[in-house]
């Protein structure tokens, strides 16, 4: 099955909370930078991984979305372009 890549980010104030949705995420990510995570995901496993996150996220906001591998990405400041296409360097 494809896999698409997903950034997902999330602001979480509670170090608690934060460690318990960071422990999930991390599993699936190929690469993090704080509370951003790139993950390459088919749409069984992200439905699966949004299920389990649902209910640590209730009063807190973590935002899902699809990056377009197809489309150009921009660099800024120390930005790296990306050493191979399955991979996003942030520094």
């Amino acid at each position: 099955m494809k896999r698409n890549r997903v950034l997902l980010a999330y602001d979480i104030g509670q170090p608690r909370l934060q460690a318990q949705v960071r422990k999930k995420i991390s599993h699936e990510a190929s690469s993090q930078q704080l509370s951003a995570y790139e993950c390459y995901l088919n749409k069984q496993e992200q439905k699966a991984l949004l299920l389990q996150l649902a209910p640590l996220i209730t009063e807190e906001s973590l935002l899902a979305c699809q990056i377009d591998s197809r489309r150009k990405t921009y660099y800024l400041g120390q930005a790296k372009p990306a050493l191979d296409e399955h991979c996003l360097v942030i520094d």
